[in-house]
C-alpha cells in the first residue's frame, strides 16, 4: 500500500512537471498549430504502445523534481526547523528516527509516512509551479490576459504550497520528538520495573 501511494505520488510530481517542460518547448521551438495537431493526432493512434515509455518517463522525471526540491529546500529549512527541535531536547534527529520507525505503534507510523507523502508533494509543487510560472511567461505576447491568470494561479499554488510544507515539515518533527519521549519513558518504565523485581 505504501510503495503503491509512493508510485502515484512520483506520477503525480512528474505529470505537473511535464506541463511546464511542454510549455518551454513551445516557446522555443514555436511550432506551427497544423503540425501541433498532426503531432497530437499520431500520438493519439500510438498511445497504446506509448503508455509504458511515457509512465516510465513520468516517473523518473517525479524523481528528479523531487530530489531537486529537497536539495534547494534542505540547507534553508533543515537548520532553522527539524535541527533545532532535536537540539533544544539534546537529542540526534536519525537515532530517535530509527527508534521511533522500530517501536512506534502502526497508527503512529502510517501518521508519519503520510507526512512524508505531503512534504515530497507539497516541496515539489512549490517548485514545479514556480517553472509553470516562468515558462507561461515565455507566452506573454501570443495570449497576454490567458498568460497572466495562469501565472497569478501558478504563484499562488506555489505559495500555499510553500505554507502548507513548512507547517508540514514543523509539526511531522515535533511528532517524530514526542513519539520517542513517550517510547522512551516507556522503556525507562519497564527497565525501573525490572530492577525492582530483581532488588
Amino acid at each position: 500500500m505504501a510503495t503503491t501511494t509512493l508510485f502515484v505520488e512520483i506520477l503525480v510530481i512528474g505529470a505537473i512537471a511535464e506541463i511546464w517542460i511542454v510549455l518551454i518547448v513551445l516557446a522555443v521551438a514555436s511550432p506551427n498549430p497544423t503540425t501541433v495537431l498532426l503531432l497530437i493526432d499520431s500520438v493519439g493512434k500510438l498511445s497504446a504502445l506509448l503508455v509504458f515509455p511515457f509512465l516510465a518517463l513520468t516517473y523518473a522525471l517525479g524523481w528528479v523534481v523531487n530530489f531537486t526540491a529537497e536539495r534547494l529546500f534542505k540547507p534553508v529549512f533543515q537548520k532553522k526547523f527539524r535541527d533545532q527541535v532535536f537540539e533544544i531536547s539534546g537529542i540526534k534527529y536519525y537515532e530517535v528516527r530509527g527508534l521511533v520507525y522500530q517501536k512506534a505503534s502502526k497508527d503512529v507510523i502510517e501518521d508519519l509516512r503520510f507526512d512524508r507523502h505531503i512534504l515530497r508533494i507539497s516541496r515539489s509543487s512549490v517548485l514545479n509551479f514556480l517553472l509553470i510560472a516562468v515558462a507561461l511567461s515565455l507566452h506573454f505576447y501570443e495570449h497576454t490576459s490567458v498568460v497572466i491568470v495562469g501565472i497569478i494561479l501558478s504563484v499562488t499554488i506555489a505559495v500555499l504550497s510553500l505554507l502548507q510544507w513548512v507547517t508540514r515539515y514543523k509539526s511531522s518533527y515535533s511528532k517524530i520528538r514526542d513519539t520517542y519521549k513517550v517510547i522512551k519513558a516507556e522503556y525507562d518504565c519497564d527497565r525501573c520495573k525490572s530492577d525492582e523485581v530483581k532488588s
